[in-house]
């Protein structure tokens, strides 16, 4: 067989996210979906979110995340967590929130949610309230912190993970924020690079990190065994990932289609990554999802096409060290950054840093390292100089 013909032929859904409420407490900077205090008000009845863990789960999916907006702004947030933990075809639960609504009630009632896995996942934006809450708002990383604190008071901190936006004005934070997980003693961190998209285009100071700090990341993994095995326990951070691959073709492949999205309203986007209307299927709430998956199968049938035709058509990539790794990315990142799918995506001079580092250039001492001086000619960015006049 063709190794591209496997990869074209329909695969059932492994996992899938579940918008549940499109307004959120918040309205922060780099937010994608269109949510906030003032976003038009929706909220997925808990009989209709059953009945998608019932399907999805028919039709394969053994993992489900609840989202937002904010999760828990929905009166029935509780119920629909128990739901899922009862549900004999799930093998994981896990539930996205900003961490600032996380009142003892709040997380003792999650507490009392044992037996199926749940994963809480709190977005922790830098390891300082100046970084956080320059994207998330004055005051909310105080808030966030007291409900990991909370968390972890109750004894779910081995079930609770960070998740970290990758920003010029934070990227720097990454190795405090490792520390302070394995202070709490949390599950672990996951970062994600910023999309320019939605709320992001339009924001003053929001950016992807510089490739300058990418490898100031690399050096200290390198050099400082004590943050290199902090990381391998507990971390997950694309800089690190892509250079532990560099030499080989990456091992995970593109999962689009695997990993569905249900957007507020009843939109299912082939992943989370991948929100282009072309590729939306409507009629979730109303239809089963086994009769939605057809008509998804025929919408979405050209996109294995497309990142293989991609793939060959990417020509400047050619020359890079990483192509086998990278082969140009992920094509939603591109389509979400840069509005098209034949363009490498917008972390490509990260991407560069990674797969091309080792020069002379990049190369520093640990003591270097640990006494805050390795700055590849570029010091850190100071956050006032982001800030809107």
């Amino acid at each position: 067989m063709n190794p591209h013909e496997k990869e074209s032929s329909p695969r059932p859904p492994r996992s899938v996210i579940l918008t549940v409420a499109s307004r959120c407490n918040l309205r922060c900077r780099h937010c994608w979906p269109d949510c906030g205090p003032g976003a038009k008000p929706f909220f997925l009845s808990e009989d209709v979110f059953r009945r998608l863990v019932d399907e999805f789960a028919r039709e394969g999916a053994r993992s489900v995340t609840v989202t937002g907006g904010e999760p828990l702004l929905h009166p029935r947030w509780l119920s629909m967590l128990e739901f899922c933990r009862r549900h004999p075809g799930l093998d994981e639960v896990c539930l996205q929130t900003n961490g600032t609504l996380l009142t003892e009630d709040k997380v003792e009632a999650l507490a009392s949610l044992d037996g199926k896995e749940l994963l809480v996942q709190v977005s922790l934006d830098g390891a300082s309230a100046e970084a956080h809450d320059f994207v998330r708002g004055e005051g909310s990383f105080a808030r966030a912190l007291r409900g990991v604190e909370l968390l972890v008071e109750k004894g779910l901190g081995r079930r609770t993970r960070l998740a970290f936006t990758e920003m010029a004005h934070n990227f720097d934070d990454l190795p405090r924020l490792l520390e302070r997980v394995r202070e709490w003693g949390l599950k672990g961190l996951v970062s994600g690079t910023l999309v320019r998209s939605g709320r992001a285009l339009e924001a003053s100071g929001v950016s992807l990190p510089r490739p300058s700090q990418y490898r100031r990341l690399l050096h200290r993994y390198l050099a400082d065994e004590a943050f290199k095995e902090r990381y391998e326990a507990l971390g997950s951070v694309s800089a690190i990932e892509w250079y532990k691959g560099r030499d080989g073709a990456e091992e995970a492949p593109c999962r689009c289609m695997e990993h569905l999205y249900l957007a507020a309203g009843g939109t299912l986007y082939p992943c989370p990554m991948l929100q282009a209307p072309a590729y939306g299927v409507k009629g979730v709430l109303e239809e089963s999802v086994r009769g939605v998956l057809a008509r998804a199968a025929e919408v979405w049938a050209p996109l294995p096409r497309i990142r293989q035709q991609r793939v060959r058509q990417l020509e400047s990539c050619r020359q890079c060290p990483g192509f086998l790794h990278c082969k140009g990315g992920c094509m939603g990142r591109a389509h979400a950054a840069r509005g098209r799918f034949w363009a490498v995506e917008d972390r490509c001079g990260l991407r560069q840093a990674v797969y091309r580092y080792g020069g002379a250039r990049d190369r520093a001492s640990k003591s270097a390292i640990e006494g805050g001086s390795v700055h590849d000619g570029e010091p850190p960015i100071p956050l006032q100089s982001l800030l809107p006049l």
